[in-house]
């Protein structure tokens, strides 16, 4: 089945459709070579024809090209070992410090995406919260298309002065819901929640780990600081002001990240500059995998490639075209 991730420039297609119709195709080339006309006695019509339909053909590629088009694929039923995955992650202001390179979110984001790379059977969601939370990106075994979730991230995800804080317990049972809705028989589940500080508002986070242990659910939490104060910049490079006026520092305690591990009885890990996400969570991996036969998978396949080759084909036919044929006076 076709698809477009942005249909509404298929509306320029009516409009092309009506141009043409009238007759108001213009030529890109205003001139072409005298020396290709001949003795001008050849039957031009139907080369005149063939130039405006690679014109139209041309600009409707183009607008096709906009429209994102795609192949949806449904495959009926397949079967995958692994755990159900909640990635959870600190989009706070302190993310933007720069002891890691060149800032915590960004070499986060690079290490979940590396993780992500590695990793194969695992259901998986996105979960990015600040002083709020939500479903960044839905459970999904596509690779790919959590990469790309991942990699969208970036510091206007929320707006700081509004939403800002740690809300690290809220995280953490906004994560569970999100697992509890998907719970299979026998099939693990987990929360990976990487953080750079202290809970500092919202539901008591030892309250949450303990309840994940309740259900079953293992919790994996990652300090990604360090222990030293480290001034905090915007984006632009300006200092980042806190609700204090000063501007804001950053530093990672790590008994308190310790104790809600150990209160939903998982494991707390400090991230260290150039460690892999891959070896932190090796424990992750050892978890034991369940099967789950998953129905009606859809894959989009996109048509972008072959929407650029029809604009190159026929870009080529109508410059040809253009050039040689179309009879143009010299001015």
């Amino acid at each position: 089945m076709i698809g477009f991730d942005a249909p509404y420039f298929l509306l320029a297609l009516a409009l092309l459709y009506w141009i043409y119709k009238r007759g108001f195709s213009t030529l890109l080339l205003p001139f072409s070579p005298i020396s290709w006309l001949g003795d001008g006695k050849v039957n031009r019509s139907w080369k005149l024809s063939c130039v405006r339909y690679s014109e139209f053909i041309f600009y409707g590629s183009l607008v096709l090209g906009l429209s994102e088009p795609y192949i949806s694929v449904k495959r009926d039923s397949i079967k995958t070992e692994g755990i159900d995955l909640s990635i959870t992650l600190d989009l706070s202001a302190s993310m933007q410090a720069a002891d890691f390179k060149p800032n915590r979110l960004e070499a986060m984001k690079t290490l979940v995406n590396e993780y992500l790379e590695d990793t194969r059977g695992n259901r998986t969601c996105v979960v990015v919260f600040s002083g709020q939370v939500y479903l960044h990106y839905p459970f999904s075994f596509n690779k790919n298309a959590l990469q790309k979730a991942i990699s969208s991230i970036h510091f206007q995800t929320f707006e700081h002065n509004r939403a800002g804080g740690t809300h690290i317990g809220d995280a953490i049972l906004f994560s569970q819901e999100e697992l509890s809705r998907l719970k299979a028989e026998g099939r693990e589940q987990a929360i990976v929640l990487i953080t750079d500080g202290e809970n500092t508002g919202g539901l008591d986070p030892i309250l949450a780990a303990k309840l994940a242990l309740e259900n079953g659910i293992h919790l994996y939490i990652i300090g990604m600081a360090s222990a030293d104060l480290i001034p905090v910049f915007e984006p632009d490079g300006d200092p980042y002001i806190g609700s204090d006026g000063k501007q804001l520092v950053t530093s990672l305690k790590d008994e308190s990240l310790q104790a809600i591990a150990d209160a939903a009885g998982g494991m707390y890990y400090r991230a260290k500059e150039g460690q892999s996400l891959k070896s932190i969570l090796s424990e992750i991996n050892a978890l034991e995998k369940k099967p789950l036969e998953v129905s009606q998978v859809k894959e989009k396949i996109s048509l972008n490639l072959v929407v650029t080759f029809i604009i190159f084909f026929s870009f080529c036919c109508y410059y040809l075209g253009a050039s040689f044929w179309i009879r143009r006076p010299v001015r």
